[in-house]
C-alpha cells in the first residue's frame, strides 16, 4: 500500500536544546552545533576566523619591553587592548604594539580573626601548619599582656596561649591552652640597662615541629634574670591527642641576664633544629652581653632535646667586652634583636640564615652594625666567615649606626656550579626621633660663628663630633639670617633631638656653613616625658642580593637610603611566579605613618623592586615598630618578635600576626586609679593573613573615563601611560607644627588652622587626592611665622623624581584669622629622599580662595578600598567588593570630571549583607537596582545612594533569589534584557523587576553535566550574542537574544593547556581571544580560518568545519512507523565548500550512511538533496559539516520527504520480550 508523502520543513534558527531528551525534543531544535552564527534573516552562517594579533614569542617585538608568556584577562582602554599576564599590564598603543604599562597581580590579600583578648593587647600570631596522626592542624599561638607600664599596685603579666584548629574547618580541636605566664616587672635583676632589659624579657615564646616524632615544641625565654630558654612538648602522634603539655625543660642555660632575645628555626619540620642567642660574657655578673652562639639542636627521643653542637657566630669578639650598647634602647627605642632562617636549599649548600647587631669590635669595625651571615648547615662554616678575627658576617650600617629590627631572606634560585642566589629583607633602626631622657625645649641662644648662612632649616647636633654617636640625634631648627649670619639672639628649635647638654654643639646646614654653637644656660634644657610627643626613628627596610657563587662583598654596606622608609617587617620573604617574569621576592610589611597612632597604618604585600601589590582598608594594620613606640618608650614592654614564618598552600601563602583595633586609655579603661600609669596605648587582635596565589575572579577591570580601574590586590588605575594605585594608600601625618621667629617682614597676630594632603594628577588629567590630615589651631604673635615637618609617603607606585609623570606632592592649606574654610597656600614636590617635608608659612603667601580643600563644605575623605574582587559602574559611581577584613560592597563618591574616584570609609557608603558569614562573590548593576551575589544567594540593593557629602544612601539588601547565587568569581554581565550571571546550574537572568528566569536549559548538559565553569560573558550588540568562555577548553557557548537560541564555537588553538583560550573581549566592535600563553587573537569578518601559536612557537593556520545537527525528526509519534525518502538542503553559496550529510536512523549514535559532494561553484539556488538507502525508520537525525577555508555557504534549512502507516516496524526476536 503506497503511503501518502508529506513534506516536513525544518528550520536551523531554534539552536541548540540539551535539555530534552533525542526523542521527546521539539522538531528543528538542534542537538549540536559547533561554529556557527545566526543572522536577523534566521540563517545559519559561519562564524568568523580568529587570526594572531599579538605573538606569543619571546623573539618578537610587539612589546616595547619583556614580552608575556602568560595570558590572564583582557580589558581596554579607549578601544584600545589591555592586556594582563597575572604579574604584568600591558597596554596597545597601536595596531600589533603594546607596552609594558607596570606591575599588577593576580592575587588578594585577605585576613580570617583568630584571637581578641579582653583587657589585653595580642602580639603577632605564630602560625604553623601540621600533618600528623590526628590529621592536618593549624597551630596558632600568641603572647598577650595589659598594656599598662608596670609599677606600684599594678603588676601586668605576659601570658602565652596555644590552640588548635583542623586545617580545611578551621574548627578547634582543643581548648586554649596556656604556655606561659610571666610578670613584667618595673625593676630587674640586671644592671647592664634597664631599658633593654624592659624590652627583651618577654617570653618571646617560638615553636617548632618534628615530623619524625609528631611532637611540637614550644621554646620561650624563662624572663626577668634567668639565664635559661626553656622548651614544652605537644605530643601529636595519635590519632585523638591530648593536647597536653609536658613540663618545662631547658634547653640553654647561659643567655645574657640582660639580653633574652633568641630565635628558632628547623628545616622542613625535621628533626634537626637551630637555635641563636646572645650569652653573657665574661665580664663580672651574667648580664653583660657577648658572643651571639648558634646551635644545632637535636630530636634525642619523643619530647627529649638536647644541644648537638654550638658555633660562635661573632667569632668570640666579645667574649671580654660588651656586644650591645647600654643605652641602646632609650636611644633608639630599639630592643636588641637577631633572627635566624633555615632556608629551602640542599645540604651542600649554605642554608642557616643568621642576621644580629653588635658594637665596636675591638678590630676593623667601629660603631653600632648589623651582620648577615649564612652558614652550613653543619655549622662547619659561614658564607663571610671571617679570617681576620672579625665578628662573621657582612656588616650594615651607615656611618657606623645601624640597629637591626627584624631580617629574612629566602634562597630565590640556583645560580651556576651549585650557588644560590639569597633574596634579603633588612629592617633597620639608625637613631630614636627623640629621647624622653633629655629634652631640648624652649630658645637657644647661639654665639656668633660661621658665615653664609642661609634663612630656613638648620640642624645643630651636641657635639662637634661627626659623625654623631650612634642614637644621637641633632636638633633642627630654623634661622634668622642677615648677610650670610645669623641674625639676632635667637632660633627656633623645630625638632628637639636628643643628648643635648649646656656647652659648645655643632651645627649645620646643606649647601652652607658649619660652626659651633653655644646652649646658653642649662635652664633651656627640660625634661617633660609625660607631655612630650614621641618622634618615631628613622627606620625602614633595606633590600639587597647575595650571590653564593659570584664575589662576596666586603666591609660595612653602606645603607645610603631604604627601601620601605618607616615600615617593618610582618613576615618571611617567600617567592611566587605570577605571571611570565619569573620567580619573585615578596613579603608583607606594616607601616605607621604617623608618630605612633595605628589608625593611619596600613599592612602591605610588596616585592623585592620595592612596588607594592597589595593592601588592606586603611588603618588594617599589623604591630609595627611605630606604632609601639609607646608601648616600648613609655610602657616598657614589647610584643615584637621573630617576623612570621609563611606557608605556601595550593591557593595561598599564609602567615599569621596581629591587627590593629583602637587607640585607647588602657588604665583609664581598666579602672585604675595610680595617676602614673594612666597611658595610651592600643589593643590588637590576632589574624591569619591569606595572600592568594588562585584568586576566584582574576583582575575585575571598569573603564571610567580616559581611565581603566584594575582589581586584584588593590585598586590600580591605568591612566594610558602607567599603572599605579588610585588615590593614595597612605596620608599626611603632621611631625611638629609650631609658631617660630619670623624670618623677614612683619605680620599680624592671627589664630589659624592648616590641612595637609598629598595629591598627584594623573595623564588622563584626573586629580588623586589623600585623606585629609588637619591640624588643630595655631595662635601665633606678629612678627612670627609657622613652621612644620609634615610626614610623606613612599608607599607609593608614583614615580618621585623631577618631571616624572603624576609625580606626587604635598598641598598645604590654611585658613583665614579665626577662619573656618580651608584654602590652599603651596604645594611641595615629593622626592625619593625625604621621610617628611619641611615648610615654612611667613603668611605673605596670597590664599587662593579658588583652590578649597576638597573636604569643604563635609565632604569625607578619600581612603584605600584594600583588595578588590569585582567592580562596576552604577548611578554614576565606581562600585567595589572588598575583601579586606571584611566582606562589603564600597560606593565611590559620585563622579566628577578632573578627579579620580574617591572612597569614603564611612557607613552611606557601604553596603553590607544581611548574613555577614556570606562571601561576596560579585556586583552587577541595573537600571533601578545593584546586585550583589553571593554563592547563595542574589540580593537587590536600591536606591541612587549618597551625594559626595555623604547625604542619602542605599537601601537594606533585599534577597531576590535564594539558593540561586553566583558561583565564586562567576561570569556576570548587565544588557538591557537584564543581567546574566552563572550559577552552578547555569545562566540566569534577573529581569528589570527583579524576577529572576532560568535560560541555561538549552544548554545545561556543558554546565551539569560536564561539570563546566564559565570564565567570561561579554555582549556583542552586533550580531545579538551573548558570549560565554568555557574554563576547561576553547569552546564559547553562545545565547543568541533575537531568536533566543544557544549555539556553540569550538576555536582552534592548540591541544596544550598553554594554548587555551582564557579570556574574550569586544574592543572596537571587534572580538578578542586571549591565550594562556599570552598571545592575543582578533576576529577578521574577511577570515574563516583560524590561527595560532603551535607548542614549538610556529605560526599554523587551520581550517574549522561549520556543522548542524538536528534532534531526530519522526513524524508519527514516538514509535510510529515512517519512510523517509529523501532530505533536501536549502542555502545560499558563498565560496567554494565541501558538504557532508550523516544519516541517522532509530536514535543510532553512529551513522547509517553519508554523502559528500564538493561544491565549486554557485548552483543558484544552492540546493542539494540526498536519496536514503535506509528509508524505514522511526526516527531520523540529520547532521550538517560544511568545511572550507572561506565563508562556504548560508544554512536556511532542510525539508524531509517522509511517509507515514500505522503501527510500527517489526523488531527482531532478540529484542521482544518473551510472552508469559
Amino acid at each position: 500500500m503506497a503511503l501518502k508523502k508529506q513534506t516536513v520543513s525544518v528550520p536551523f534558527a531554534q539552536g541548540l536544546m540539551q535539555k530534552t531528551a533525542d526523542s521527546s525534543s521539539k522538531l528543528g531544535t538542534l542537538k549540536d552545533c559547533k561554529n556557527i552564527q545566526i543572522n536577523k534573516l534566521g540563517e545559519v552562517k559561519k562564524r568568523y576566523g580568529l587570526g594572531i594579533q599579538i605573538q606569543a614569542d619571546s623573539s618578537s617585538t610587539p612589546y616595547d619591553t619583556v614580552f608575556p608568556q602568560a595570558g590572564k584577562r583582557l580589558s581596554s582602554l579607549n578601544n584600545n587592548a589591555i592586556m594582563l599576564d597575572g604579574q604584568r599590564a600591558y597596554a596597545q598603543v597601536s595596531g600589533t604594539k603594546f607596552k609594558d604599562a607596570g606591575e599588577v597581580l593576580a592575587t588578594e590579600l585577605q585576613q580570617e580573626n583568630i584571637h581578641e583578648a579582653n583587657e589585653a593587647k595580642v602580639g603577632p600570631v605564630a602560625f604553623k601548619k601540621i600533618t600528623t596522626g590526628a590529621g592536618s592542624l593549624d597551630a596558632y599561638m600568641w603572647t598577650q599582656t595589659v598594656p599598662f607600664k608596670a609599677g606600684v599596685n599594678l603588676s601586668p603579666t605576659y601570658k602565652t596561649f596555644i590552640e588548635f584548629k583542623q586545617n580545611d574547618t578551621q574548627i578547634r580541636v582543643s581548648p586554649i591552652i596556656e604556655v606561659t605566664s610571666q610578670s613584667r616587672e618595673d625593676t630587674h635583676a640586671g644592671t647592664f640597662d634597664s631599658d633593654i632589659e624592659y624590652l627583651t624579657m618577654g617570653p618571646q615564646t617560638q615553636m617548632l615541629y618534628s615530623n619524625t616524632t609528631d611532637h611540637l615544641y614550644l621554646f620561650f625565654y624563662e624572663g626577668s634574670g634567668s639565664q635559661n630558654i626553656k622548651y614544652k612538648s605537644i605530643d601529636l602522634s595519635s590519632a585523638t591527642p591530648s593536647f597536653t603539655l609536658s613540663s618545662a625543660s631547658n634547653i640553654i642555660t647561659n643567655v645574657c641576664a640582660s639580653v633574652g632575645t633568641f630565635a628558632v628555626d628547623s628545616h622542613n619540620d625535621e628533626q634537626t633544629m637551630y637555635l641563636a642567642y646572645y650569652k653573657a660574657n665574661s665580664i663580672s655578673g651574667n648580664d653583660n652581653p657577648g658572643d651571639v652562639s648558634l646551635v644545632k639542636i637535636t630530636e634525642s627521643s619523643g619530647g627529649s632535646l638536647s644541644a648537638a653542637s654550638a658555633v660562635d657566630a661573632t667569632n668570640n669578639r666579645y667574649n671580654a667586652r660588651n656586644s650591645q650598647l647600654a643605652g641602646l634602647s632609650s636611644k633608639t627605642g630599639c630592643r636588641v634583636n637577631l633572627a635566624l632562617r633555615v632556608l629551602d636549599s640542599t645540604a651542600a649548600n649554605y642554608s642557616v640564615f643568621l642576621a644580629y647587631s653588635a658594637q665596636d669590635s675591638g678590630k676593623s669595625y667601629s660603631g653600632y652594625l648589623t651582620f648577615v651571615d649564612i652558614w652550613k648547615p653543619d655549622l662547619s662554616t659561614s658564607l663571610f666567615n671571617s679570617g681576620s678575627g672579625d665578628p662573621h658576617g657582612l656588616p650594615f650600617g651607615i656611618n657606623n649606626r645601624h640597629g637591626m629590627l627584624n631580617a629574612a631572606s629566602t634562597a630565590i634560585k640556583s645560580g651556576s656550579g651549585g650557588s644560590v642566589v639569597y633574596s634579603v629583607a633588612l629592617e633597620l633602626c639608625s637613631d630614636q626621633g627623640q629621647s624622653l631622657d633629655n629634652v631640648l625645649k624652649g630658645t637657644v641662644v647661639k654665639n656668633a660663628a660661621g658665615s653664609n648662612y642661609v634663612n630656613g632649616l638648620a640642624s645643630i647636633a651636641a657635639s662637634t663630633t661627626s659623625p654623631a654617636a650612634f642614637g644621637e640625634v641633632p636638633a633642627q631648627v630654623i634661622l634668622n639670617v642677615s648677610g650670610g649670619a645669623i641674625d639676632g639672639n635667637a632660633f627656633d628649635i623645630i625638632h628637639p633631638g636628643n643628648e643635648f647638654s649646656a656647652g659648645s654643639n655643632a651645627i649645620s646646614q646643606t649647601g652652607a656653613s658649619s660652626g659651633t654653637t653655644t646652649i646658653a644656660s642649662p635652664a633651656n634644657i627640660e625634661a617633660d616625658q609625660d607631655n612630650i610627643t614621641l618622634i618615631k626613628p628613622d627606620h625602614g627596610i633595606h633590600l639587597f642580593e647575595i650571590n653564593s657563587g659570584a664575589a662576596l662583598p666586603s666591609g660595612v654596606q653602606n645603607v645610603t637610603s631604604f627601601t620601605f622608609k618607616d615600615a617593618s617587617l610582618v613576615s618571611d620573604v617567600f617567592t611566587h611566579n605570577f605571571g611570565s617574569n619569573g620567580t619573585t621576592p615578596y613579603f608583607a610589611v606594616s607601616k605607621t605613618v604617623g608618630n605612633g597612632s595605628s589608625s593611619s597604618g596600613n599592612t602591605y604585600i610588596a616585592n623585592d623592586s620595592g612596588d607594592v601589590v597589595a593592601t588592606f582598608l586603611t588603618g588594617n594594620q599589623a604591630l609595627n615598630f611605630t606604632s609601639e613606640i609607646d608601648s616600648r618608650i613609655r610602657n616598657k614592654f614589647s610584643l615584637l618578635g621573630p617576623i612570621s614564618r609563611v606557608y605556601s598552600g595550593a591557593e595561598d601563602f599564609q602567615f599569621g600576626s596581629n591587627e590593629f583595633v583602637v587607640d585607647e586609655d588602657i588604665s583609664a579603661d581598666l579602672g585604675q586609679t595610680e595617676t602614673s600609669s594612666v597611658t595610651t596605648d592600643q589593643s590588637y587582635t590576632g589574624v591569619l593573613y591569606r595572600f592568594k596565589k588562585v584568586v576566584d575572579r582574576e583582575y575585575p577591570t571598569q573603564e571610567v573615563g580616559l581611565k581603566t580601574y584594575i582589581g586584584g590586590g588593590s585598586l590600580f588605575v591605568y591612566d594610558g601611560t602607567h599603572v599605579f594605585e588610585n588615590n593614595f594608600w597612605e596620608f599626611p601625618q603632621i611631625k611638629v607644627l609650631k609658631e617660630i621667629e619670623r624670618i623677614a617682614g612683619s605680620a599680624d597676630a592671627e589664630t589659624v588652622s592648616y590641612a595637609f594632603v598629598f595629591s598627584s594628577v594623573d595623564d588622563a588629567g584626573d586629580l588623586h587626592e589623600s585623606a585629609t590630615v588637619l591640624s588643630d589651631p595655631i595662635s601665633k604673635a606678629a612678627d612670627k611665622s609657622v613652621c612644620g615637618q609634615i610626614y610623606i609617603t613612599d608607599f607609593t607606585r608614583r614615580e618621585l623624581t623631577e618631571g616624572s609623570s603624576a609625580r606626587p606632592q604635598l598641598d598645604i592649606y590654611r585658613t583665614e584669622n579665626n577662619g573656618s574654610v580651608l584654602f590652599k597656600i603651596q604645594s611641595i614636590a615629593f622626592n625619593a629622599t625625604d621621610r617628611f617635608i619641611t615648610f615654612v608659612d611667613d603668611f605673605k603667601n596670597v590664599i587662593d580662595k579658588e583652590q578649597l580643600l576638597y573636604t569643604t563644605g563635609g565632604i569625607p575623605d578619600n581612603f584605600t578600598t584594600g583588595s578588590i574582587s569585582d567592580m562596576v559602574l552604577y548611578k554614576n559611581r565606581l562600585m567595589v567588593a572588598s575583601v579586606s577584613g571584611r566582606n562589603i560592597v564600597l560606593a565611590s563618591k559620585p563622579l566628577s570630571q578632573g578627579f579620580s574616584c574617591g572612597f569614603p570609609l564611612i557607613v552611606p557608603f557601604q553596603i553590607l549583607i544581611q548574613d555577614e558569614t556570606e562571601k561576596i562573590t560579585g556586583i552587577e548593576k541595573m537600571p533601578d537596582f545593584l546586585l550583589c551575589f553571593t554563592a547563595d544567594n542574589a540580593y537587590a540593593v536600591f536606591g541612587d545612594g549618597p551625594n559626595a557629602a555623604g547625604a542619602g544612601g542605599f537601601s537594606g539588601a533585599k534577597n531576590i533569589a535564594p539558593r540561586q547565587g553566583l558561583v565564586p568569581g562567576g561570569a556576570h554581565l548587565s544588557t538591557s534584557l537584564g543581567a546574566f550571571y552563572v550559577s552552578e546550574r547555569g545562566l540566569y537572568v534577573v529581569t528589570p523587576n527583579t524576577q529572576i528566569n532560568y535560560l541555561g536549559a538549552s544548554v545545561e548538559d556543558s554546565f551539569v553535566a560536564n561539570g563546566e565553569s564559565v570564565k567570561s560573558l561579554i555582549l556583542d550588540d552586533d550580531e545579538n550574542e551573548i558570549r560565554m568562555l568555557m574554563e576547561s577548553n576553547s569552546t564559547v557557548l553562545i545565547y543568541n537574544t533575537f531568536f533566543n537560541t544557544w549555539y556553540q564555537w569550538d576555536i582552534s588553538t592548540g591541544n596544550t593547556a598553554n594554548q587555551k583560550i582564557v579570556d574574550q573581549r569586544i574592543i572596537d566592535r571587534t572580538y578578542l581571544a586571549l591565550q594562556a600563553n599570552g598571545t592575543v587573537l582578533i576576529a577578521s569578518k574577511a577570515g574563516y580560518q583560524d590561527q595560532y601559536y603551535s607548542s614549538t612557537g610556529s605560526p599554523t593556520t587551520t581550517n574549522y568545519n561549520m556543522e548542524v545537527e538536528l534532534h531526530s525528526v519522526s513524524v508519527n509519534g514516538l514509535q510510529g512507523a515512517q519512510r523517509v525518502y529523501r532530505v533536501q538542503l536549502l542555502g545560499d553559496f558563498i565560496d567554494t565548500n565541501d558538504l557532508t550529510m550523516q544519516i541517522f536512523n532509530d536514535y543510532a549514535t553512529s551513522a547509517t550512511e553519508t554523502h559528500t559532494l564538493g561544491i565549486a561553484s554557485d548552483t543558484d539556488p544552492y540546493i542539494y538533496r540526498a536519496h536514503l538507502k535506509n528509508q524505514k525508520s522511526r526516527a531520523i537525525s540529520l547532521k550538517i559539516s560544511v568545511s572550507g577555508n572561506g565563508a562556504s555557504v548560508k544554512l536556511k534549512g532542510v525539508a524531509f520527504e517522509v511517509g507515514a502507516r500505522a503501527g510500527t516496524f517489526k523488531l527482531p526476536a532478540a529484542q521482544t520480550i518473551a510472552e508469559v
